[in-house]
């Protein structure tokens, strides 16, 4: 999973559109919480937008380089910034606009994430808002997409509903019991189609995928 750490706030100064118009997940985080966000979280890689703290930017990019020397870090600068930092990419912007066009592109070179998401049995190929399940097109609301293309991201993990709210809904205020509502939807939805449940929900834990959803392996029983 991706972090993206600035002190722009997503859905005021950085539009959220754009991350579900792209199919594209990740964590946002300021730089007070930039560290208590990567330990916590399962963070495969950061991008850092040094564009308003520049300093704070290098600081925490050796840091992270220290406690994970592996993990890709892009740092996001303007066009005459001169970093002093171990980034191992440099993006330079000439407007706050291009940020998220920069985080978008460079996902995309590392391979970072897959929108055309697909198994045997679920595929977010098609065009607008409709998926394949289990080979029959099932229409979905933008919202309900974004949920599901979420869990299937990260299928076979429970998602707890704070993480599935965060990385579904980035900047927008929808609270769990609009989750529940969303996830109740899909399952009706599903259901008419011969996928019952589509979402399950562990109690105490989140949310997860039916395991016919991304596995083969049939006769299996849903674990609990």
């Amino acid at each position: 999973m991706l972090l993206f750490v600035s002190n722009y706030t997503i859905g005021k100064e950085i539009p959220a559109e754009p991350f579900a118009a792209a199919g594209f997940f990740c964590y946002c985080a300021s730089y007070r919480n930039a560290l208590k966000t990567f330990r916590e979280k399962e963070i495969g890689a950061t991008v850092l937008d040094g564009t308003l703290a520049l300093k704070t930017a290098e600081t925490l990019c050796r840091t992270l380089r220290a406690e994970a020397p592996e993990m890709p870090i892009a740092l996001i600068v303007t066009s005459t910034d001169c970093p002093n930092a171990d980034a191992d990419a440099l993006i330079r912007i000439s407007s706050p606009k291009e940020i998220l066009s920069a985080i978008l592109q460079f996902c995309k070179e590392r391979g970072f994430f897959d929108t055309a998401l697909s198994s045997p049995y679920l595929s977010f190929a098609e065009p607008g808002y409709t998926v394949r399940l289990l080979g029959y097109p099932l229409k979905l609301s933008p919202s309900e997409y974004r949920l599901l293309h979420c869990l299937f991201y990260l299928a076979p993990r429970t998602v707890a509903p704070d993480d599935l709210l965060e990385l579904s809904f980035p900047g927008q205020s929808v609270n769990p019991a609009a989750l529940s509502v969303l996830i109740s939807k899909i399952n009706r939805k599903a259901k008419l189609l011969g996928a019952d449940p589509l979402i399950r929900n562990l109690y105490g834990r989140g949310y997860r995928l039916s395991n016919a959803i991304f596995d083969l392996r049939s006769g299996q029983p849903d674990p609990e």
